[in-house]
């Protein structure tokens, strides 16, 4: 069996199958030795960025003077999704119609007057945005 080796394991790691697997953004040398023959590699890797942000609406939507929760996902490079509802900032597109409320918590939304707004979750490092488009009921 080839024996392969890892200089930098903050950045890679050898996985069960044998397979180097990125860990961290960074540089690491790889080695491998088989039979008497040796080689080495310089392993790049990067973090994965986000690309996009999904909202996720309440069971329930709000009516006309009713405060809920949002909570918004974020898909990266790499195909993970990660929950973004603390991380992200959020915003209406009308704040007449729904203010969001960060102070009350993340993704929380007063729903003042009956209408349509967008809700908005914003990535602060990377301006990446998710929208979703609520309607306000009239509380009857």
């Amino acid at each position: 069996l080839a024996e392969i080796v890892v200089a930098d394991g903050a950045v890679a790691a050898l996985g069960e199958d044998g397979a180097v697997v990125a860990l961290a953004a960074g540089v690491a040398e790889v080695g491998a030795s088989w039979r008497g023959q040796a080689a080495t590699a310089t392993l790049r890797t990067v973090q994965a960025a986000l690309v996009a942000i999904t909202i996720q609406p309440p069971e329930e939507l709000p009516e006309q003077g009713e405060l809920t929760w949002f909570r918004a996902s974020g898909g990266y490079t790499d195909g993970a999704v990660r929950d973004l509802t603390a991380a992200v900032t959020w915003s209406t597109t009308d704040p007449s119609v729904a203010l969001a409320y960060p102070w009350l918590g993340a993704g929380a939304v007063f729903a003042r007057l009956p209408g349509s707004v967008t809700v908005v979750a914003t990535d602060p490092a990377s301006g990446v945005e998710g929208r979703y488009l609520l309607v306000i009921e009239r509380d009857d």
